[in-house]
């Protein structure tokens, strides 16, 4: 079999040759495809009523991106199992090679890379204004040097995520002769922290700090810094005592100007900041006090909104580690209603919604979440956990396959897909995703549940004696003697073994059919962890 040849133009524009590359398929195929790329998007988005970007840096970052192209990577990998060649001609950028590496991580896909000079043909709507902003830079702006305008024609491509272009736009303009100013500074530094360049984030942050003297401004940028360093960064990388003295120097700047009367939403921030820290060191009853007292600051007014609707997530979360769930929902609504563009709030509160029972406010908040955000794992695996508590495992088996196709490297969800194919019947398709399952992905009784699931999905599809599977699970407790799930499946079998054979394990000839007796579907593992 001829393995598949594309040849597509890789630019210095970025994403030139991913956008090349889908435009090479048919429909429907090339517009699911597209649909699963929001980053590429970069029409005006309707703006939310109280958010800025800077609140949505945990969900546009560049990991969060590239999640997309896994799913592109699956679709690629079922369509073209033997392989496909990519050639990606011209100067090339850095978004193609980051795309691409991450689709070839999950597809059987070779990339040839030909250096010639960027053509720029047949460029779409989306390249074409990239083009057109580029020269605008090096014609009416390195004539004018208005940095207020810049930021307004460019901000938009962090509507989709897309620093990779607001970066490439922003080195024309560092060309020219004029010097940034700090609002241009911050946000690239937005850019370079979307991008997970911290050290680099962190010196644009200094610089914006050094060209203004508004001390409000400078407490903002200490903040910027502080969540850098104690959130947005890798785990390994983060450092909490470096975090916590950034925020007391911004409290400080903001005590020096408190009679002059401090803009609330500034030193509300501030005090978020300090409640993450204790968070994260697990002082919850300190983080809470914090988040409570500058909620009581912040007024209604709709520019502290944002503010509010980040505070109360996170005093949300506090209340969930307490498992106090009823008042943990409370703050959720009260959070979304302020900001309904937030899909982790909207994937919590489905998650203790299901918890409550209360399945339709929790389908309501996963469509809200879907609306907002398409490549985060986490909420179709909401969606299955929501299907399976509600009965209907063929529906939670698909919402799990959309979850893993976008993170395959989440283990534990691929066992309740695992799961949920085995609920549903699917024996084959569970069997062959138990070869799937990531290396080293579970631990303790998950994964002897996973081994159960697998033994229940080869019982039928390969037609196995009950002999034969009690055999399998007797070596099974010798593997695992520790294990209860191993121990209840045997007694299960065993109490079977006494009483006389039950109606639905009846075939139409009266012959036994392989034994399933709950095979790993104990509460042994959560279906979706917050």
């Amino acid at each position: 079999m001829r393995i598949p040849h594309f040849t597509c133009e890789s630019s210095e524009l970025p994403f030139s040759g991913f956008r090349a590359f889908l435009q090479t398929f048919d429909e429907p195929f090339r517009s699911e495809l597209w649909a699963s790329m929001p980053v590429l998007s970069h029409g005006q988005k309707k703006k939310s009523r109280s958010v800025s970007v800077k609140s949505r840096i945990r969900y546009w970052h560049r990991s969060r991106c590239l999640v997309a192209a896994r799913a592109i990577g699956w679709r690629l990998a079922d369509a073209y199992p033997k392989g496909l060649h990519i050639t990606l001609q011209g100067t090339g950028n850095r978004a193609d090679a980051d795309f691409f590496e991450e689709i070839s991580t999950f597809a059987p896909v070779t990339i040839e890379r030909q250096w010639s000079t960027d053509r720029f043909e047949n460029l779409d709507q989306d390249l074409r204004q990239v083009l057109a902003d580029r020269e605008w830079i090096k014609t009416e702006f390195d004539a004018e040097g208005d940095w207020t305008v810049f930021r307004r024609r460019i901000r938009r491509y962090l509507s989709s995520g897309d620093a990779w272009t607001l970066e490439y736009l922003g080195g024309f303009a560092m060309q020219t002769e004029h010097r940034l100013d700090a609002e241009t500074a911050d946000l690239f530094g937005l850019a370079s922290q979307l991008l997970e360049r911290p050290l680099e984030a962190d010196s644009y942050y200094r610089e914006a700090s050094a060209k203004t003297d508004d001390p409000i401004v400078t407490a903002g940028l200490f903040y910027s810094r502080a969540i850098l360093w104690g959130r947005h960064v890798a785990k390994p990388m983060r450092d909490l005592d470096y975090a916590s003295s950034l925020l007391e120097d911004g409290e400080e700047l903001l005590e020096e100007i408190r009679t002059e009367g401090v803009r609330p939403v500034a030193w509300a921030l501030n005090r978020n900041g300090q409640a993450l820290v204790k968070f994260f060191r697990g002082h919850l009853t300190e983080a809470e006090s914090l988040l409570e007292s500058s909620l009581g600051q912040l007024g209604n007014d709709d520019d502290n909104a944002a503010a509010k609707a980040i505070m109360l997530h996170n005093l949300a979360r506090i209340h969930i580690r307490n498992k106090n769930v009823s008042r943990a929902i409370e703050l959720l609504k009260e959070s979304v209603a302020l900001e309904v563009d937030n899909p982790e709030a909207w994937s919590e509160l489905a998650y203790l919604l299901i918890e409550e029972d209360d399945f339709g406010g929790a389908l309501s908040a996963v469509r809200q979440a879907e609306t907002v955000c398409t490549w985060s794992a986490r909420i179709p695996a909401v969606l299955g956990f929501l299907h399976a508590r509600s009965g209907d495992h063929r529906e939670a088996a698909a919402a799990y396959a959309r979850s893993v196709l976008l993170a395959p490297d989440r283990a534990e969800n691929v066992l309740s897909l695992i799961r949920q194919l085995c609920l549903s019947g699917q024996h084959t398709e569970a069997l062959q995703w138990t070869a799937r399952v990531p290396d080293a992905g579970l631990q303790g009784e998950e994964s002897v549940e996973c081994k159960l699931l697998e033994l229940e999905a080869r019982s039928f599809v390969e037609s196995m004696t009950e002999d034969a599977v009690v055999e399998r699970l007797k070596e099974l407790a010798v593997m695992h003697p520790d294990s209860e799930i191993v121990k209840d499946n045997i007694n299960a079998i065993q109490a079977s073994a006494l009483d006389p054979l039950p109606p639905e394990r009846v075939e139409s000839g009266g012959q036994r059919k392989p034994i399933t007796m709950a095979f790993g579907h104990g509460p042994y593992t959560k279906e979706i962890a917050i």
